[in-house]
C-alpha cells in the first residue's frame, strides 16, 4: 500500500494562526493564502480564543505565538495536551522574543513539533507548514495501513482457525466411525467364536489395540491446541490433578462432543463416561447444581 500523500494533500486543510498582534496575523494569513490557496486559514488573538475555535472547527495545524495575554503559547500547549483530539494537532511555535535554545527545548517538551523565529521568510514559513502537514498526513496514512493490515491478518487467522476446526471435526467423525466398526467387529468375533481360538484372541487383542492407540490423539490434541491454545494450559494450571485421560475428555466436551460419541471414541461404556465425568467434577470442585459443559466452555 502506497503511504505517500497525494499531490493535493493540502486541499481543505485548516491552519489556525494564534497571535495577539493583528499585523502579524494579517501578514501570515496573506502569505499562506498567496502560496497555499487550497488551505483554509482561521485566526485567534490569544490562547483562550484558540481553544474556543478548536471547539467549533476542525484544525489540521496550528501556528502559535509564545507571548500573548490571557493564555500564552506554553499555557495553550499545556491545554492542548489535556484534550485527546487536540493533542494530536501539530503545533509550530512562532515567536520573536523567546528564541533561546532553552525556550526551544521547552516548546518541544510541551508538545510543539517545530519552531520558527519571527519574522520568518515567507518561503520558510510556507515550507514548514507544508512539511508539518505532510508528516501528519503520512502518519494518518500509516495508521490506516497498519489498521487495515491488522484486520486482514485477523481475518486470515479466523479463516485458518475455522478451517482447522472443520478438519478437527472431520477427524473426530472418522475416529468415531473407525472405532464403531472395530467395536462391532470385536463383538461379532466374540459372539461367533471363530476358530481357531488362539487366532480369535490374537485378532481381538489387535482390534483392542487399534481402538485405544494414541497416535490419533497426538494429532488431534496438536490441532485442538492450535484452535484453542490456552484451554489445556489454563485447565492444568487450575486443576493440576486432572489425568491425561480426563484432560482429553474435557477437550472433547469443550469441542462440543456428546457423551455417546465420546463413548465410541474412547471405547468406554456409558458407566465409564459417567464415572469419568464424576471424577472430573470432583477434581475441579464443581457443585451439584453446576453444569460441567458450561464450566469448561467458560474457561
Amino acid at each position: 500500500m502506497d503511504l505517500t500523500p497525494t499531490k493535493d494533500f493540502l486541499e481543505n486543510k485548516v491552519l489556525l494562526v494564534v497571535d495577539d498582534d493583528l499585523p502579524n496575523r494579517t501578514l501570515v494569513v496573506d502569505i499562506v493564502l498567496d502560496f497555499l490557496p487550497s488551505m483554509n486559514v482561521l485566526t485567534a488573538k490569544d490562547g483562550q480564543q484558540a481553544l474556543y475555535v478548536l471547539g467549533q472547527k476542525k484544525v489540521d495545524v496550528i501556528l502559535l505565538d509564545w507571548e500573548m495575554p490571557v493564555l500564552n503559547g506554553i499555557e495553550t500547549l499545556q491545554e492542548l495536551q489535556q484534550h485527546k483530539a487536540w493533542a494530536k494537532i501539530p503545533v509550530i511555535m512562532y515567536t520573536g522574543a523567546m528564541t533561546a535554545t532553552h525556550n526551544l527545548q521547552k516548546a518541544f517538551q510541551f508538545g510543539a513539533v517545530d519552531f520558527l523565529r519571527k519574522p520568518a521568510d515567507p518561503l520558510e514559513l510556507i515550507t514548514r507548514i507544508r512539511s508539518v502537514v505532510y508528516q501528519k498526513v503520512l502518519e494518518v496514512n500509516r495508521n490506516k495501513a497498519e489498521k487495515r493490515l491488522l484486520e486482514v491478518q485477523e481475518l486470515q487467522l479466523k479463516q485458518e482457525l475455522e478451517l482447522l476446526r472443520k478438519e478437527l471435526n472431520s477427524n473426530l467423525l472418522l475416529l468415531v466411525h473407525k472405532n464403531k466398526i472395530l467395536i462391532d467387529l470385536k463383538a461379532t468375533c466374540l459372539e461367533k467364536g471363530v476358530d481357531p481360538k488362539k487366532l480369535l484372541q490374537q485378532v481381538t487383542r489387535q482390534i483392542g489395540h487399534l481402538i485405544t492407540e494414541d497416535d490419533y490423539w497426538g494429532d488431534f490434541m496438536d490441532k485442538f491446541n492450535k484452535t484453542d491454545p490456552q484451554f489445556v494450559k489454563i485447565l492444568l494450571e487450575k486443576w493440576p490433578r486432572l489425568s491425561k485421560g480426563e484432560v482429553r475428555i474435557c477437550a472433547l466436551i469443550r469441542f462440543g462432543m456428546e457423551s455417546k460419541d465420546i463413548m465410541n471414541l474412547l471405547n468406554v461404556s456409558a458407566e465409564g463416561i459417567k464415572k469419568s465425568r464424576y471424577r472430573i467434577r470432583k477434581k475441579i470442585n464443581l457443585q451439584t447444581e453446576e453444569n460441567l459443559e458450561k464450566r469448561l466452555l467458560g474457561l
